[in-house]
């Protein structure tokens, strides 16, 4: 009999069935709690010295600049204006017109008026003739327009053009004709600003207006003190000041 040659392939295929164990299942990975964010940690103070903020930058204080001190001579030239003109002055000692000694600027508190300049000569004929060169560069002719009705032009206010000959010692001469040095004229400016001129003397004046009008700014020239009454024929207002009010 062969059969029981069998037996043992059979017990061999049913051990290795039994030993055989199936591999552990992967284990299920552990979920990680989630961790909140730190909160923000000031950094230490660092050891090293901060950067110094920056110097502010210093405004300079404005300072109150006294004006220039007056000699006497220019004293006694603001003392030729009338009063309400011979305020807030100040020496004027550069840029002067040709020939003159000295000269002063002031800024009388009147709405018409912008500034007032008085300036000396050595003689009444070098003052008129820096008044004739100044009203010929306004474009105004000698005995021509009328300022009163706010027309440039030019006037003598005493008598004296045409008399005598242009080669007398002492005769104003002005393109060899014979004019007297006493004279008020107006124009109208670059700037479109009345300007009225006026000799007074020795003196050479000019006002500078704020406006275009020519007859007001010459009202206001020719305005004279309270009190004061004027001669036939007199210079304009604005020349008697302190200088010729004093007892």
């Amino acid at each position: 009999m062969r059969a029981p040659a069998l037996v043992l392939p059979v017990i061999l295929l049913v051990a290795a069935a039994c030993s055989a164990t199936p591999p552990p299942a992967s284990p299920s990975p552990t979920p990680v709690p989630s961790v909140a964010p730190s909160p923000s940690v000031a950094p230490l103070p660092s050891d090293a010295p901060a950067t110094p903020p920056a110097s502010p930058i210093a405004t300079p204080v404005p300072s109150d600049t006294p004006a220039p001190s007056l000699t006497a001579d220019e004293e006694a030239l603001i003392a030729q204006l009338r009063l309400d003109a011979g305020v807030n002055c100040v020496p004027r000692r550069t840029d002067l017109p040709q020939g003159a000694l000295r000269g002063i600027e002031c800024r009388p508190n009147d709405p018409l008026v912008a500034r007032v300049g008085i300036y000396w000569f050595d003689s009444a004929n070098e003052a008129a003739y820096a008044y004739l060169t100044r009203m010929a560069e306004g474009g105004v002719d000698v005995n021509a327009g009328d300022c009163n009705r706010d027309v440039p032009g030019d006037a003598p206010w005493t008598a004296g053009d045409g008399e005598g000959n242009f080669e007398d010692p002492g005769v104003f001469n002005w393109e060899n004709s014979v004019l007297t040095p006493n004279r008020n004229g107006c124009f109208v400016d670059e700037d479109g600003k009345a300007n009225v001129r006026a000799t007074c003397g020795n003196a050479y004046i000019g006002v500078l207006g704020t406006g275009t009008d020519l007859s007001d700014l010459q009202d206001w020239t020719w305005r004279y003190p309270e009190g004061y009454e004027p001669g036939t024929p007199d210079s304009p207002g604005l020349c008697v000041g302190a200088a010729r009010l004093a007892p």
